[in-house]
């Protein structure tokens, strides 16, 4: 082990070359997600391959439930050069190809908006004339709305700017305008940062809606972005006896939690990089993805999580590959142990193991994050790697030192042609 400090929040992508191509690792690999998605057991299933891992054969798919599809609707559109304009009086829209990528969330007042289900969208937007509104996106997939132009300017919050904007003009419609990276403020007026603190009153990212409920949808620009790659260089592997919700942290926006990938028990998942939190075992992700009211930072019962893709800030058409995993910061905060003692049980935990996979299909032990069940009801996070075992190879450190905390993290970069296998079991 080795000591160190991290920041705040779940796992995100780590760092390491990766060489693209096809195949991968182990006999697995595909060309991309299946095309329609089907239904499983309640789930919108996407496969995007399989593996081969210890003589067994997994897809590699990512799982939604039904509740969060955006089912097809009857939501008149026009079309202009641009743009689509869609009738659909505030709600969520719903184009046959255009939204396929895209969640609606849950709730009533959101009308399947990603903005918290306290906020009455409609209201809003009428008393604000019109304004942009968030959308969520599926798993293996980032937020089109915005580009990362981390820069001398930009920091890790202001880098942030919208991939496109709308003005309103003098007929009451909206001109789209998309961010030119190589001279943003090239349209005579400054293209705008994200600021914080974030403010539903003035969001610049997402949809137009105006105050007569039409949607404004933009043409020729990925609304989302898709981070998964074919070799399928990062999966992971639920052997454990439930299903474990993933959840994103939304940002630019407000933070809050928002539906990740569901590891159904006995599949291979995508991953993909993000500020990443994983539920407690068993706990479906309507449970997964609240903000929990008893806890500093809303995020005590999501133990763990791991983020594996394009290097945070990099053009993911660079191929830049790496995982982070974590014990995450909520769960293992000594006040928030004491202050929960005896509400979680050993059998909602479970540890995760890295293993390296050769392209013959060898593999090689990196890390094993867990939690040690203590006698007062609390939880430990435990580690293994090179420092405690020969049968690793990776190395964990401490990341949280300045608050006393014992989370670990690791990180892992995969070789020429390798993947990185991530194995959930039991405790």
């Amino acid at each position: 082990m080795t000591a160190g400090a991290g920041g705040d929040g779940g796992a995100g992508g780590g760092t390491g070359a990766h060489s693209g191509g096809t195949g991968g690792a182990g006999g697995g690999g595909g060309s991309g997600p299946s095309t329609p998605p089907y239904m499983d057991g309640g789930y919108s299933i996407r496969t995007y391959g399989q593996v081969e891992f210890q003589g067994s054969t997994y897809r590699v798919s990512s799982a939604v439930h039904e509740r969060y599809v955006n089912t097809p609707k009857d939501h008149p559109f026009t079309e202009t050069d641009t743009h689509y304009v869609v009738e659909s009086d505030f709600d969520f829209p719903y184009i046959p190809g255009v939204t396929d990528d895209l969640i609606r969330y849950p709730g009533q007042k959101n009308l399947g908006w990603a903005t918290g289900e306290t906020n009455d969208v409609e209201a809003r937007v009428i008393a604000a004339g019109g304004l942009p509104l968030l959308y969520h996106v599926l798993p293996a997939h980032e937020y089109g709305y915005f580009v990362d132009t981390r820069d001398a300017m930009g920091g890790a919050e202001t880098a942030f700017r919208p991939a496109w904007l709308w003005q309103r003009q003098d007929d009451g419609g909206y001109e789209l305008f998309t961010i030119d990276l190589d001279d943003p403020d090239r349209y005579g007026f400054a293209w705008p940062r994200f600021r914080w603190p974030w403010s539903f009153d003035e969001n610049l990212f997402g949809f137009q809606v105006d105050a007569a409920g039409r949607v404004y949808v933009p043409k020729g620009v990925a609304l989302a972005r898709p981070t998964w790659d074919a070799a399928s260089t990062c999966v992971l592997i639920n052997l454990s006896s439930d299903l474990v919700s993933e959840t994103r942290t939304q940002f630019p926006g407000d933070e809050d939690y928002y539906l990740g990938n569901t590891f159904l028990p006995g599949e291979g998942s995508i991953m993909t990089s993000g500020h990443i939190y994983w539920g407690l075992k068993g706990q479906p992700m309507w449970e997964a993805d609240a903000w929990e009211a008893d806890s500093p930072g809303g995020n005590f019962r999501k133990p763990m999580g791991a983020g594996c893709g394009p290097e945070p800030y990099v053009n993911p058409d660079k191929l830049l590959y790496g995982l982070s995993i974590n014990h995450a910061e909520g769960f293992t905060d000594p006040t928030q142990q004491a202050a929960h003692a005896g509400e979680i049980s050993a059998a909602q935990l479970y540890r995760a193991t890295v293993y390296k996979q050769a392209p013959d299909g060898a593999i090689r032990k990196q890390v094993m994050l867990s939690y040690e069940p203590r006698p007062d009801g609390t939880f430990w996070p435990t580690y293994e790697d090179k420092d405690t075992s020969a049968e690793y190879e990776g190395d964990v450190i401490v990341w949280d030192t300045e608050r006393n905390r014992s989370g670990y993290i690791s990180y892992a970069a995969p070789g020429d042609g390798e993947r990185l296998v991530v194995v959930i079991e039991d405790l």
